[in-house]
């Protein structure tokens, strides 16, 4: 069931980004959306910079985080039942999202992607998340 529901906070993330990424592309750069070098490059790092600033100033959410009822925490502190949850750090959160960038190239990222999804289903942390020291953790009804 959590996998599950990491691939829908994470599709509803996917979405946003994508959408923001071709009105910047092809509405503004007049820039076609084919396979190429700078598209790519250029979501990877809309990506990273998405997911960092909203992890870290909605208290370890994005949207999609949010619709799910999840929440990236630091997993070196004590996550308390009832309490407000530790954010991580600005720069854990930054490994842990150029880490999940990695997953976009070809090959190998799709591999490493394979690997992650794996991880998740046997309930190991990803990748990403043991190079950022951080875990995601269902929050329920309120974050208090």
């Amino acid at each position: 069931m959590k996998i599950f529901l990491r691939i829908l906070c994470y599709l509803v993330d996917f979405i946003i980004i994508m959408f923001a990424v071709q009105i910047v592309l092809i509405g503004f750069l007049d820039m076609p959306m084919d396979v190429g070098l700078t598209p790519i490059t250029f979501f990877m790092m809309t990506y990273c910079i998405y997911n960092v600033l909203f992890t870290y100033y909605m208290h370890g959410q994005t949207p999609g985080k949010a619709v799910g009822r999840l929440c990236v925490v630091d997993d070196r502190q004590p996550v308390e039942e009832g309490k407000k949850q530790p954010t991580p750090e600005l720069h854990a959160l930054f490994l842990r999202e150029t880490c999940k960038a990695l997953y976009f190239f070809p090959i190998v990222g799709q591999l490493a992607g394979l690997v992650m999804l794996f991880m998740i289903i046997i309930g190991r942390a990803p990748l990403h998340d043991r190079v950022g020291k951080t875990a995601v953790v269902f929050i329920g009804k309120s974050k208090q």
